[in-house]
């Protein structure tokens, strides 16, 4: 009698996982997934970069928007594309429709202040979902004055910044990716 209960318990026990298998299988044919909002806010596709603020007339702040779109092209993490003009970023608003009209999910900007005896320098990349700083990194008292010490200066700033975006901007585990 025990030794029949296991058995049926056995094929019980089978049967389920095959039709679990046949079940997620399915599932992945149809194409159907699950995408939570959280992941949504946190997908970057492309990302729009605007010209570098600095308060010397643009002697940072240009060479630092080319080093930054040559190294999100370079990194191949998502679409990256300079685009001219500004927009409010203290305004959610009108970081939203910036970026809406831009069709990109992210916002990178920057900006560089020269002080007497250091510099100061900040990247963001703001997100379309709210509009708001999502991701943000600083150095404060950089000591060299030169543009090639600034350069590895916001190498290794945008390094730090990119290490912050968790799964590198796009989440594939809910997407039926392996």
């Amino acid at each position: 009698m025990e030794k029949m209960t296991v058995i049926r318990g056995l094929k019980s026990l089978a049967l389920l996982f095959s039709l679990a298998g046949t079940l997620a299988f399915a599932q992945a044919k149809s194409g159907t997934t699950y995408v939570s909002s959280i992941d949504q806010s946190l997908t970057i596709r492309k990302l729009v970069i605007l010209p570098f603020n600095d308060n010397v007339s643009s002697i940072y702040g240009k060479p630092v928007t080319e080093r930054a779109l040559e190294t999100q092209k370079r990194l191949h993490l998502w679409e990256a594309e300079q685009v001219e003009g500004s927009v409010d970023t203290g305004s959610p608003k009108a970081v939203q429709a910036f970026l809406k009209a831009q069709k990109a999910e992210a916002l990178l900007i920057g900006s560089i202040l020269k002080g007497p005896e250091s510099i100061q320098m900040v990247v963001s990349i703001l997100s379309a979902m709210d509009g708001r700083v999502l991701y943000q990194a600083r150095r404060i008292d950089i000591k060299g004055f030169n543009t090639e010490d600034i350069l590895k200066e916001f190498d290794s700033l945008h390094q730090e910044l990119i290490n912050q975006v968790p799964f590198r901007g796009l989440v594939l585990s809910r997407r039926g990716q392996e």
